[in-house]
């Protein structure tokens, strides 16, 4: 598993944890200018031996080349079968219970990767940062959009291998020389948390929209998402924009009585017992 992280202390020890928990044996990990506690808990994973570190100084959200720095490392250097990309509000459940390798190991030779859908567990009012999100968060959406109400855009996971090239969000790979081969996913469903808390949420867009600002090298297309709630945060009409996309308890229960929500507890109670495992 590959994963490029920001002053992401809420999350990153579940991820690991997580993930690791369901047969993820090695993990690359970046940290981009972490300033909270991310790089320390990176590193103790790090001294546990389950992964490889690496500090990335650019302020310029270089994703796609980042990732596809891990991915080839992933590659050459620990002879990855497989590599996902996970961001860390992104949580890989498999439907059918098997342990994610197993799901892997069953694809078909002649495909080189996986399509993985994506779906949003929603922000709820008076969310509380100081509990664990996986406990408060437990209402996904039936069909998912991305912040600015488009289609919420797959992820991937491929074959090992060092002539990888992954795309700016990790949405698409391709080769060298030739197009992949790939095939949509239906023993794995990507649970997305990427709206907790707003100052959460508005620290995350300063960041990421603040550094694609930076990049000269991407098309302005690329992260039209982060560009527009960056552009939202700078008129000051952030906060308006994440309190619209809250939902309270009488919204919650009319989205499931209509069918565009669903109540999921899979997830808090598969952690809930991790980590009363692991006490």
């Amino acid at each position: 598993m590959t994963i490029l992280v920001r002053d992401e202390e809420e999350l990153i020890r579940a991820n690991l944890d997580y993930h690791l928990s369901r047969g993820v044996d090695f993990i690359v990990a970046t940290d981009n200018r972490s300033q909270d506690s991310t790089a320390d808990i990176l590193r103790e994973y790090e001294k546990r031996g389950v992964l490889h570190y690496i500090f990335e100084p650019d302020d310029d959200y270089s994703q796609d080349q980042w990732v596809t720095r891990m991915a080839r490392i992933a590659a050459e250097q620990y002879k990855a079968d497989w590599i996902m990309h996970v961001d860390a509000d992104e949580f890989w459940w498999p439907s059918d219970g098997r342990k994610i390798p197993k799901i892997l190991e069953s694809v078909d030779n002649s495909i080189d990767g996986l399509i993985v859908p994506r779906s949003n567990f929603v922000p709820i009012e008076n969310y509380d940062d100081r509990s664990p999100f996986f406990t408060q968060l437990t209402v996904r959406e039936k069909k998912s959009l991305n912040p600015l109400g488009r289609p919420l855009p797959p992820k991937v996971c491929h074959r090992g291998t060092s002539d990888i090239k992954v795309s700016q969000g990790n949405h698409s790979f391709g080769f060298e020389n030739r197009a992949p081969r790939t095939e949509q996913c239906g023993n794995i469903l990507i649970f997305h948390f990427q709206k907790r808390g707003f100052k959460q949420f508005q620290k995350r867009i300063q960041q990421g929209g603040a550094a694609y600002d930076r990049n000269q090298r991407l098309n302005k297309a690329v992260g039209d998402t982060w560009r527009e709630l960056y552009e939202l945060d700078r008129k000051g009409e952030l906060q308006e924009y994440f309190t619209d996309s809250t939902y309270t308890d009488e919204e919650i229960k009319q989205g499931i009585v209509n069918e565009s929500l669903v109540s999921d507890t899979r997830f808090m109670l598969y952690m809930t017992e991790l980590y009363g495992q692991q006490q």
